[in-house]
């Protein structure tokens, strides 16, 4: 017994050096798109409504004092400071103005990236000009800045990156709606929108050296084309162009507005293989206000510490404005998010949160999205009922709708199955449940409040004694 007792610490030691080399080696191999797990959270409300911010990605970082400070722009950039990125309620202060007449930012300067370089922060700012928003002209281009104050004052170095077209009437013209991200190597990336052909691109400088004149654009085998009045080579596809970087594996992640909120990955910065489940699932991107649908808009991934450097947790943020509503109703929305790296397919891949609302006449919305209600009254969380799939599965499922019946009293908002009942309005898709029951599911049910036959959704058969089981939707996922 002694001399097996004298063995044990090595095998130990060797059993930990074991799996710090496994861990290492899982770490530099490229994880595959359908490998990893993707869990979000029920939507927070963190600002709006309001037509002067949330017309970019929103950025933050974490400051010396342990507090956060976060960066949201409309033509102007604001700070906003809180305890953590989704505290962001507070009172904003101007950081960016636009530029001089005849400059590059003569109408706005937008903050779209912030990072820590050498004892400072480096800043990526979208700037336009020759602007005549009623005829859809303006002219893009990014330049690059630094703070030596956590982002309340910036000093401008210059154009970063530019497109190889001018400024034309009645067009968008130029490269821009650019965001910033650390490569974990030695360069910094930006990835672009190109307006003349609505492609994305990519550039990348050195982090010790990122003034203009030092990115360089990717030409579809290497970064080698100067980033100024050129053009560079449209990535495949449309991965989007709101970066952040995924620490646990070394990868780089883009989100794309393409109807519906999309995440694709890549290990060399360059090749983007998009997960085939949709963040968030809706159906169109209509851009002219007001119009029936909600609109999702500049995405971002915020890391626990800030930045968009992120691991396993985060936030994922969009803007976000109601169906019927205009730009003056922008709202800055996050929601908790994991993202999990397995050595397998994932299934499902994407669970998202759906959640049930409470307003103050008794009123209850169950449903993925923001509870925005303009008028009658305010909805506040009441209860999580468990997560939906954004895509379907393999095993049968049943497809959820989210319905509006708008009356001159108050509207009624019903989840269902099978299509939208006489006299409802279709809001959205709010995704899938299994038609059967599966590990790690419950029942849910559709029930409807005694009084003016308002519906809700739950969990409980007998529908938690607050109403009639209409009928059962199908096994929703609880674990």
């Amino acid at each position: 017994m002694n001399r097996y007792r004298s063995f044990l610490p090595l095998a130990a030691l060797l059993a930990g050096l074991f799996q710090l080399s496994a861990s290492s080696a899982q770490q530099q191999q490229p994880l595959c798109a359908e490998c990893l797990s993707v869990r979000i959270g029920p939507p927070k409300i963190v600002r709006g409504p309001s037509g002067q911010e949330a017309d970019a990605p929103f950025v933050a970082i974490k400051l010396g004092n342990g507090q956060f400070r976060g960066f949201t722009s409309n033509h102007r950039t604001y700070a906003i400071d809180g305890s953590s990125p989704a505290d962001m309620s507070g009172p904003k202060r101007v950081v960016l103005q636009p530029g001089r007449k005849g400059t590059l930012s003569d109408c706005g300067n937008w903050l779209t990236g912030a990072l820590p370089a050498d004892g400072k922060l480096i800043g990526l700012i979208h700037g336009e000009s020759g602007c005549d928003y009623e005829k859809n002209q303006t002219h893009k281009a990014m330049a690059v800045a630094t703070s030596a104050d956590e982002g309340l004052n910036w000093t401008i170095l210059g154009a970063a990156i530019t497109g190889a077209d001018k400024p034309a009437p009645a067009r968008q013209t130029g490269e821009g709606d650019c965001t910033l991200a650390d490569g974990g190597d030695t360069f910094f990336y930006i990835y672009c929108l190109r307006a003349q052909d609505w492609k994305i691109t990519a550039a990348r400088a050195p982090r010790g050296n990122f003034g203009p004149g030092q990115w360089m654009k990717w030409d579809g085998s290497g970064w080698r084309i100067p980033a100024l009045d050129r053009a560079g080579a449209p990535l495949a596809g449309f991965p989007g162009h709101s970066a952040a970087f995924y620490a646990p594996r070394n990868t780089m992640l883009l989100l794309a507005v393409d109807k519906s909120l999309k995440l694709s990955l890549s290990a060399d910065k360059a090749n983007f293989t998009p997960i085939s489940a949709p963040l968030v699932a809706y159906e169109t991107d209509e851009w002219r206000r007001p119009a029936p649908d909600a609109l999702y808009a500049y995405p971002s991934l915020v890391g626990e510490n800030g930045t968009n450097a992120i691991g396993e947790r985060g936030w994922l943020t969009y803007a976000y404005v109601p169906p019927n509503e205009d730009f003056t109703q922008r709202y800055l929305v996050m929601h908790e998010i994991t993202l999990t790296p397995n050595a397998g397919t994932q299934t499902p891949q994407v669970r998202t949160a759906l959640a049930r609302y409470k307003a103050a006449d008794g009123r209850l919305w169950s449903t993925i999205a923001p509870a925005i209600e303009k008028g009658p009254g305010t909805f506040t969380p009441e209860k999580m009922l468990g997560d939906l799939m954004t895509a379907a599965p393999r095993e049968p499922s049943e497809t959820l709708e989210e319905c509006v019946r708008e009356s001159a009293d108050v509207p009624d908002y019903l989840l269902t199955s099978g299509g939208c009942d006489r006299g409802y309005k279709r809001r959205r898709s709010a995704g899938f449940v299994y038609r059967d029951a599966q590990p790690g599911t419950a029942a849910l049910y559709r029930c409807a409040a005694p009084r003016g036959r308002v519906h809700f959704a739950s969990t409980d058969e007998t529908c938690e004694s607050r109403g009639t089981n209409e009928k059962r939707l199908g096994f929703i996922l609880v674990k």
